[in-house]
C-alpha cells in the first residue's frame, strides 16, 4: 500500500493477511465416554448453516465403527454391536455442506479414552 500526503511525500508499506477457510468445522481430537456427562459424544461441532451429510469412524484396521448423517448424533465409543471400544486412535471422515451449500470434506483422527 501507497499513501501520499497533501505534499506529495509517501510511504509504502506491506501486509500480510491470513484467511482460514470459513467453512471449516471444529473436531475435537479425544473424548471420554465414561457417563459422567462431560465429553462423552465424539462429533464435530457445526457453525450456523453448516450440515452433516456423512460422518464415520474407522478403528485402526480400517473396520467401521460407526456412521451416521445426522445433525446432533455423535459416537458413544462403542462398535455397532454395543460393545464398547478400547482406549486407542480412531480415524474419522466426514462429508458436510457450507452455508453457500458447497460440499467440503475432512478426515482426521480422536483419542477414545476411558
Amino acid at each position: 500500500m501507497t499513501v501520499y500526503n497533501a505534499f506529495g511525500c509517501h510511504s509504502s508499506d506491506t501486509a500480510l493477511v491470513s484467511t482460514r477457510p470459513c467453512c471449516d468445522v471444529f473436531v475435537p481430537t479425544a473424548f471420554t465416554p465414561n457417563g459422567d456427562g462431560k465429553n462423552d459424544w465424539f462429533l464435530p461441532v457445526l457453525q450456523p448453516g453448516q450440515r452433516l451429510l456423512d460422518f464415520t469412524v474407522y478403528d485402526r484396521w480400517g473396520k467401521q465403527v460407526y456412521q451416521s448423517s445426522g445433525q446432533n448424533q455423535g459416537w458413544d465409543g462403542a462398535y455397532q454391536n454395543g460393545q464398547a471400544a478400547a482406549n486407542a486412535t480412531y480415524m474419522y471422515y466426514m462429508l458436510y455442506t457450507c452455508p453457500n451449500s458447497e460440499t467440503q470434506s475432512k478426515k482426521g483422527d480422536v483419542t477414545l479414552i476411558r
